[in-house]
């Protein structure tokens, strides 16, 4: 309704009550005929006209205009329809409204007011089907229920539209140009995405005459179809709130008017307001989002707020048990092998009389303190520990020792080749308490105290709980109080890192409760012995024989058998039977190993002395087998096989989150590991991935004799994401990987490789690539492929320039692969339903939606740079030519917004941010920022990021990691001198609105320089090192000098005192 009078109209809007009328107009309103006409109605809207008339002095016409439409009755054609657009309208000139970044908690608490009202709007329109042409709720139909609607919305519109009004009367001021504003969002987010495809979807349904008469008849266009009013700023224009009182007002009215407008149309049963805000406040995940809508809802919505703090602490348990968490917590776990069918049952059944094993079973059930299994390497202590946690029917025994309490069973395997967290004592409490507290949410704020607050207070990154506050955390537990009852399986005591009594402290102190008891693994060490002696127990090697009885029989005989008869008589098959059991002496791993090396000879028909001859030769220890295995591959595949162990051997050092997908592996073995072969990557069918998965299975067995195999369901091996049962390649057993672990082994000469090109880091990057190339949307953090391919480039770095560089080329080759994407509009063009399918590389898409535009295709070796910017790949990028790359953007776009800008891709890290590069925090080094400086890039070139104008400098101001005070100090003081020796302005606004620049600029350095500043861990791990300390005082001295700071005397002064006793430490 935009006429003369629209430029003073919607100040007072606000004190409209529809509220006043609703009751009136239902109980005389056509919904009680559903005829869809009311005799009643006219005196009603008469009321509401005069209302509107004489305190919005909107025009009659205007007004006259409504009832025309109104009376018309024609449905969702115009007039419902024209609700949507007033609708679509209201809220989005409520997204135009926020708080500055640097107003404080109050003002986003206004703001947070403002999102639940601009929810209330959504779910009304949720309601009531208001986008549905079909389902939309009939009632609208109505000229006395739709026009008040329209009306009340139309008031709601004015009032947000008048952007003097909103200056004058309701507290806000426009933002300023670099200004950043906290949106209020929240809540509404999934709302608004939700609405937003019902619109595209509503666009596409309207037909020519209705949306003609639409247009003639209803100034209220669709969402996004933004018009001209004598305030056409607003569309423009972001508002800040700047008078908390005067904002107060606007809130208020607006809560007035979507009180009324919900009022009109009675609610159903089941479509309570408050249920459906809950619903919305259960969507959040953030605690300080969650708090300050606690702070914004009204003192009398009780049960909202009850449900706000219930979600506070789901989110806070739900931070500390993620905080708990590590990527490998059950890697080891993971790997060790399922018993062999029927085997390990006798664990828990009573022993024979006269055995000298403690009854499992009977203390499972009702003994307290520690259990203690002992056993030789390889013995299977790993896999009797798994077995007895996961397949077992211990934990039915456990639930008759807890009784009433209930039951937690939490396990942590350790392993001493892992990484810290898998052989440490602070690795294995923090699983442990994982393992509890995920089951047992409730106990987090006394288990955890500190934690909880740090929690509660909004901090996203916790820090994790120090030693002194996991010992506290299993005291809590120990505790009658928490009525529960604690079984943890601990495999591999012996596995510690460092000081095997620290941990069998902690174990031996665990068990002194009486809620809490242990079963624990290890090989028999002196430290163990010595702890565990007198504790209930079994050694492993000396209960197995029937196992490993029954596992030689399965074996042996399935194999002779497996076309019909043996060739071998029985009792030569029995005798060697009890020869290889007598001489595993109870290592499992050993008669495996050597079942294996038996099956060639029985394809080989070797008599059965023949046979005997080679098991009286198979060394007795695992490690001596180990050798003799490699030791006796044909000397016409041992480069082959050393090539598949070192690789495999690489993945384990490594630590990568992926295992080597058996189809990967094959490839790499089929091209020879080559890494100029490798770099060719081409498309595979399913069925021959299947086919080369099964060809490697059988190249592993005459290549590698067992000590490489495949794991998981050989049958998927066309899978290009990994899976839980995805097929890999891995050692038979962890011994094998310790074995080669050892300095010398893989220097033995039947293991040296002749191939002065073959790099086994880089060979198994380009596998992951591969399988990341292969996959249709792999760019996800649940792929671990693309994960670990990321890994592998950082890890190369150090390592070798050459296979950086190859493996480099192998990623761009699969950023750059077509791919199907949905075409984007430019900026504030219109975004109607079935959008365009482009096909493209991810490169380019990326650099598309971007800057806007598609002329941004790299070559390679461009696109590698790119890439080695944003992942701040030092080696590479001194080698690469910037100059170049320059060059080359100057000669293709006279424009310098247009060119791809390398200083703003190593701050801002868009690709890498869009792909989900999980990069450590401080990631841009000043090397890096250095070499680009030298090369010419300029830190004021304009760059058009998604439609807005900044530069790499100001992006540099407003990024987390300069403004953090966690930021390494010396990088950060580093960049910004070296940016503002390269001619970085000194004019421009700072972002989020901190004022003059220099003055900000002046504040960092004393943050930078001020110990009690500084991040803890920073300071305690490098501001110790002197020359560090002497480099981050010169560089911040530089900049006090770059902002016009040297002649200030006070600060001087400060400068001095601080250098003084920085340097000095």
């Amino acid at each position: 309704m935009h006429n003369q009078h629209s430029g003073n109209g919607g100040g007072v809007a606000g004190r409209i009550r529809l509220l006043d009328y609703p009751s009136v107009v239902h109980k005389n309103s056509a919904l009680s005929r559903g005829d869809g006409h009311s005799t009643a109605s006219t005196p009603h809207l008469k009321f509401i006209e005069t209302r509107l008339t004489n305190r919005l002095r909107v025009a009659p016409a205007t007004i006259l205009l409504s009832h025309l439409i109104a009376m018309e009755g024609i449905g969702l054609g115009i007039g419902t329809l024209a609700l949507v657009g007033v609708f679509g309208d209201c809220v989005e000139l409520l997204s135009y409204i926020g708080a500055a970044k640097s107003m404080g908690q109050d003002y986003a608490v206004l703001a947070t007011k403002l999102d639940i009202q601009r929810v209330l709007l959504y779910q009304w329109a949720n309601r009531l089907n208001l986008f549905d042409s079909i389902n939309y709720d009939k009632r609208l139909d109505m000229p006395e229920i739709r026009s008040p609607v329209s009306q009340g919305l139309d008031c709601i519109r004015q009032l947000l539209e008048d952007g003097h009004k909103l200056e004058q009367r309701y507290g806000v001021r426009p933002a300023k140009i670099h200004e950043s504003i906290e949106l209020p969002t929240a809540l509404s987010n999934r709302l608004r995405s939700q609405f937003s495809r019902m619109t595209r979807k509503l666009r596409s349904r309207r037909d020519v005459q209705p949306l003609q008469l639409y247009q003639a008849v209803q100034s209220g266009p669709f969402p996004g179809d933004r018009h001209n009013t004598q305030h056409g700023a607003v569309d423009k224009v972001r508002w800040i709130i700047k008078d908390k009182k005067q904002f107060e007002s606007l809130v208020q009215s607006l809560a007035d008017l979507t009180a009324g407008i919900d009022a009109v149309i009675p609610q159903q049963s089941g479509d309570s307001t408050n249920v459906a805000l809950q619903h919305e406040i259960t969507n959040l995940s953030s605690v300080s989002e969650l708090k300050t809508i606690k702070s914004a809802l009204p003192n009398e919505d009780i049960n909202i707020t009850c449900r706000v703090e219930k979600a506070i602490d789901q989110e806070c348990a739900k931070l500390i048990i993620n905080r708990l968490w590590f990527r490998l917590i059950d890697d080891r776990k993971g790997f060790v092998s399922a018993a062999h069918s029927e085997t390990f049952k006798w664990a828990i059944e009573p022993p024979n009389p006269g055995s000298n094993w403690s009854d499992l079973g009977q203390w499972l059930r009702s003994g307290a303190g520690i259990y203690w299994i002992s056993g030789k390497p390889g013995s299977g202590k790993s896999t009797l520990m798994k077995y007895l946690f996961e397949k077992s029917k211990a934990p039915e025994l456990l639930q008759k020792w807890a009784g009433s309490r209930k039951l937690t069973i939490a396990n942590f395997f350790l392993w001493n080749v892992g990484t810290s967290e898998q052989n440490t004592l602070h690795g294995l409490a923090r699983g442990l308490l994982y393992g509890v507290l995920k089951e047992n949410q409730s106990l987090i704020p006394f288990a955890l105290p500190n934690m909880w607050q740090e929690a509660q207070s909004g901090v996203k990154d916790l820090k994790l709980p120090s030693s002194t506050e996991l010992n506290w955390a299993f005291q809590q537990l120990g505790k009658s109080s928490t009525q529960g009852a604690f079984a943890f399986f601990i495999d591999g005591i012996d596995e510690f890192k460092g000081n095997h009594r620290e941990g069998i402290s902690f174990i031996q102190k665990l068990a002194s409760s009486t809620h809490i008891k242990i079963l624990l693994s290890s090989r028999p060490i002196d430290t163990c012995v010595a702890a565990f002696r007198t504790r209930p127990q079994l050694r492993l090697q000396d209960l197995t024989k029937r196992d490993i009885e029954k596992y030689v029989n399965d074996t042996i005989q399935s194999y002779l058998c497996r076309d019909g008869d043996s060739y071998l008589e029985e009792v030569d098959v029995r005798e060697l039977i009890i020869t290889l059991q007598d001489k595993a002496e109870g290592v499992f791993l050993w008669v495996i190993l050597a079942c294996r090396t038996l099956l060639g000879r029985f394809d080989a028909y070797d008599s059965a002395e023949e046979i005997q001859r080679a098991v009286d030769q198979l060394p007795e220890e695992l490690e001596d087998l180990f050798r003799t295995i490699i030791e006796n591959i044909p000397q016409g595949v041992r480069q082959q096989a050393s090539k598949l162990l070192r690789v495999c051997y690489t993945q384990r050092s490594l630590h990568l989150e992926a295992p080597i997908p058996t189809f990967a592996l094959s490839w790499a073995d089929e091209k020879g590991m080559s890494l100029d072969k490798m770099k060719d990557f081409t498309q595979c069918s399913p069925d021959n991935m299947k086919k080369k998965s099964a060809v490697l299975e059988g190249r592993l067995r005459s290549r590698c004799r067992g000590l490489l195999e495949v794991h998981g369901d050989a049958s998927k091996g066309h899978l290009t994401k990994p899976q839980e049962d995805s097929p890999f390649v891995d050692f038979m057993h962890r011994t094998v990987y310790e074995f080669l672990d050892k300095t010398e082994v893989l220097e033995m000469d039947c293991l040296k490789i002749d191939d002065n090109g073959f790099d086994q880091t880089a060979a198994l990057g380009c596998m992951y690539w591969y399988m990341v190339f292969l996959d249709m949307d792999p760019f996800s953090e649940e792929n671990s492929y693309f994960s670990s391919g990321l890994t592998i480039l950082e890890v190369m770095e150090a390592d070798s320039l050459s296979g950086l560089a190859a493996v480099l080329d192998c990623a761009v080759m699969t950023l750059k692969k077509p791919r199907k994407f949905v075409h984007q509009p430019a900026k504030n063009e219109d975004r109607p339903l079935g959008l365009p399918i482009c096909e493209t590389g991810y490169l380019d898409h990326k650099l598309e939606s971007i800057f806007g535009f598609s002329r941004h295709e790299l070559d390679d070796k461009h696109a590698a740079l790119l890439l080695a910017l944003e992942l701040d790949l030092n080696t590479y990028i001194k080698k690469s030519d910037v100059e170049d790359f320059n060059a080359v953007q100057r000669l293709q776009y006279r424009d310098k917004s247009q060119r791809v800008n390398l200083l703003f891709h190593a701050i801002g890290r868009p690709i890498g941010n869009s792909l989900g590069f999980l990069l450590p925090e401080g990631t841009v080094s000043a090397t890096t920022i250095g070499i680009l400086l030298d090369s010419g890039n300029d830190p004021n070139q304009i760059v058009v990021k998604q439609g807005k104008t900044t530069t790499p400098w100001l992006i540099w101001l407003d990024d987390d990691y300069f403004r953090a005070g966690r930021s390494w100090e010396l990088d950060a003081a580093q960049i910004t001198a070296r940016m503002l020796k390269a001619g970085a302005d000194l004019s421009p606004q700072v972002p989020h609105g901190l004022g003059d620049l220099r003055v900000f600029l002046k504040g960092r350095i004393e943050e930078w320089l001020h110990p009690t500043q500084m991040g803890y861990c920073i300071y305690r791990l490098h501001l110790q090192d002197h020359k560090y300390r002497i480099a981050v005082v010169a560089s911040c001295l530089e900049i006090a000098g770059a902002i016009g700071f040297q002649d200030d005397a006070k600060f001087t002064d400060k400068m001095r005192e601080f250098k003084q006793g920085f340097v000095n430490g």
